[in-house]
């Protein structure tokens, strides 16, 4: 499926996920991707240690690693460039709200709730939850569940109404993009691979533009 639309049974074209060419995925037999969800240039899957499940709209933008041994992404999961989870770790859930992984965060053994927000280059320990609602600050390493749980600790805070349009701004660019890219796709395979044009065909994006 590298490089192509991954088709559901279920699901039309129109409800296609898009792995990008340049995506490296190890033991892709204990890979499984739902509908709708963007897997962008240069991601690393690494499931030889253990099974890696993505849900529905979910997207794994620039350069993100996911390996260990068991890796669960629900739906409207977004890990932002750069970001690396290690398994055992959980983040969001099927037909769960939105959360985020920010750039350069470390998701290491852990679980990320529903409505739950890791800031950029934050650190997540084994064994702790990040519970809904509840927002990392950028750079912080939580080590205890106490720091994950205690905003006067200075490690994490309240999610807000603008942390929570923003979530729903990127799921929204990135199915159009699994969509898009999917189209582009079945139009010609070689317009994927490379310096290509980008899908165009959005609300954000009228045009489908070279790169200049």
């Amino acid at each position: 499926t590298i490089g192509r639309p991954v088709l559901h049974e279920r699901a039309g074209p129109g409800f296609a996920s898009f792995i990008d060419p340049t995506a490296r995925v190890e033991s892709p037999e204990r890979v499984t991707i739902g509908c709708r969800s963007y897997v962008a240039p240069f991601v690393s899957l690494d499931a030889s240690q253990g099974p890696i499940a993505i849900g529905d709209e979910t997207d794994l933008q620039d350069n993100v690693v996911i390996s260990g041994k068991r890796v669960k992404l629900g739906d409207h999961v977004i890990v932002a460039h750069g970001a690396t989870i290690i398994g055992p770790a959980t983040v969001g859930a099927l037909k769960g709200k939105p959360a985020f992984i920010g750039f350069n965060a470390y998701i290491d053994g852990a679980m990320i709730e529903p409505d739950a927000f890791v800031g950029h280059l934050a650190r997540i320990a084994p064994g702790v939850v990040i519970h809904g609602g509840t927002k990392v600050l950028p750079g912080k390493f939580i080590k205890t569940q106490g720091e994950a749980d205690r905003p006067e600790l200075g490690k994490v805070t309240t999610v807000t109404d603008a942390d929570r349009q923003f979530m729903d701004g990127v799921l929204h660019v990135n199915t159009s993009f699994a969509a898009g890219y999917s189209d582009l796709f079945h139009d010609s395979p070689n317009q994927v691979r490379g310096v290509g044009r980008d899908p165009g065909h959005s609300d954000f994006n009228h045009d489908a533009d070279l790169p200049t």
